[in-house]
């Protein structure tokens, strides 16, 4: 009985992270890798376009994952063994989805997509949290680091 409780303490203080991306199938002939932070995952005869996968532990993705849902994060990536992949900017007028197609992006391929936080003169609104949405700043400071 000891023992079962003594396994039961250790169990509750084990983290069940929270997972992002969508995880490979699995198949035989999987290998793992690990990285500095994460562990790269090849099927076994990959050719030169197949996909490989990437379980991310402490990416820079992963730790604002963590800040924000303040528990701890894991998070599959998907990419190519061939050419690496292309910058994307998404770029248009205010409300028409940009940020909702980015976020959709970073939960579909988190270390393949990120956002870039610009800097504004104007105050914030509603919600807006300076360092997220924009870099709060005023005119003449701008100017100067321009």
């Amino acid at each position: 009985m000891e023992l079962a409780k003594q396994l039961l303490l250790l169990a509750i203080r084990w983290v069940r992270p929270t997972v992002r991306g969508t995880k490979p199938v699995l198949c035989n002939g999987l290998s793992a890798v690990p990285l500095e932070d994460r562990i790269l995952i090849l099927k076994k005869g990959s050719k030169p376009d197949d996909r490989i996968w990437f379980l991310e532990i402490d990416t820079q993705y992963v730790r604002q994952q963590q800040k924000i849902l303040g528990t701890e994060v894991v998070a599959w990536s998907e990419g190519v063994i061939g050419n690496a992949e292309k910058p994307v900017v998404i770029s248009g007028p205010s409300g028409v989805g940009k940020g909702t197609l980015i976020s959709m992006l970073m939960k579909e391929f988190p270390s393949m997509f990120g956002f870039s936080v610009s800097h504004t003169t104007r105050a914030p609104r509603g919600i807006e949290k300076d360092g997220v949405h924009y870099h709060f700043t005023e005119k003449s400071i701008m100017e100067k680091e321009i």
